[in-house]
């Protein structure tokens, strides 16, 4: 990850740029996947309007359109996000697999989500 002004890019592990400065912010990729942050840093009318972190893969293109409030990194397969009304588990597709009523939750191991003969090394 490269920091360019006030914008977040990728470069490879020899140093060449991969993906261009772009984005408000940036996280590591694990799984195939970086969550970015596509806003301007202005300040929003509505909680739904600073919904701007998607998930890129290691080519820059969206795999899951900005449309969440905050993210968490994927780990098995599932990554923690936050909307405007809820937290919930995506997979690598954006697919919810599980949602909540709750706005805030702790760390939450995602695999005690999925029933014992689906997780892995079950």
């Amino acid at each position: 990850m490269i920091q360019v002004g006030q914008k977040y890019g990728y470069v490879d592990s020899s140093g060449h740029m991969v993906v261009a400065p772009a984005f408000l912010h940036a996280n590591y990729f694990s799984e195939g996947l970086a969550p970015v942050n596509t806003g301007t840093g202005k300040a929003h009318r509505s909680v739904a309007e600073a919904c701007e972190m998607g998930f890129i893969d290691t080519a820059g293109s969206f795999v899951i359109t900005p449309r969440f409030l905050a993210t968490g990194r994927f780990q098995d397969g599932l990554c923690l996000v936050e909307t405007e009304k809820q937290i919930s588990y995506i997979n690598h597709s954006g697919d919810f697999i599980w949602q909540s009523k709750w706005v805030e939750v702790g760390t939450l191991d995602p695999l005690h989500l999925l029933p014992p003969e689906n997780r892995p090394n079950s």
